[in-house]
């Protein structure tokens, strides 16, 4: 057999016929894995914040409900519940909040029933000013950490 151009172009277009497809559909599969692949990542992440925030409005709301049975009746399974909650509340509030979470936590301890009851509204009222069961607020904060790390990558 002779090669001579038109058989080379001939050979060529042949062989380009039969690999296009193939090309074709390995470029679409790899891209198909990474948008895959970048939608369960999203999908995790926003799983995750979820259950931050739901996580952080029952640790709250578990603080409140323990301290005012604490300050209302001093039994002993009233105190191991606020203690737990006491241990918990301090990593989804802000630090502004301790010095106040700290004084109450002597209130109780000391059994003082002078200023609990004031000082727990007032802690009551910063815990709600967190809207921590806002619908708005778990969107604002999905979109507060997008920004954020889109800037870090930056």
């Amino acid at each position: 057999m002779k090669w001579d151009t038109s058989t080379v172009i001939a050979v060529c277009a042949l062989l380009f016929s039969l690999l296009s497809p193939l090309l074709t559909a390995i470029i679409q599969n790899v891209g198909e894995s990474r948008r895959q692949k970048r939608e369960s990542q999203q999908k995790a992440e926003l799983l995750n914040q979820q259950f931050y925030l739901q996580h952080r409005a029952e640790v709250i709301e578990r603080y409140i409900r323990a301290t005012g049975a604490a300050l209302r009746l001093q039994t002993k399974e009233n105190v191991t519940e606020y203690g737990m909650a006491m241990g918990e509340i301090y990593l989804y509030v802000p630090k502004e909040l301790w010095p106040k979470l700290d004084k109450m936590d002597k209130s109780i301890d000391l059994y003082n029933s002078d200023t609990p009851s004031e000082l727990f509204a007032e802690i009551c009222k910063d815990l709600a000013s967190l809207e921590p069961r806002s619908p708005d607020y778990g969107l604002n904060m999905l979109v507060k950490n997008k920004k954020t790390k889109n800037v870090k990558a930056q």
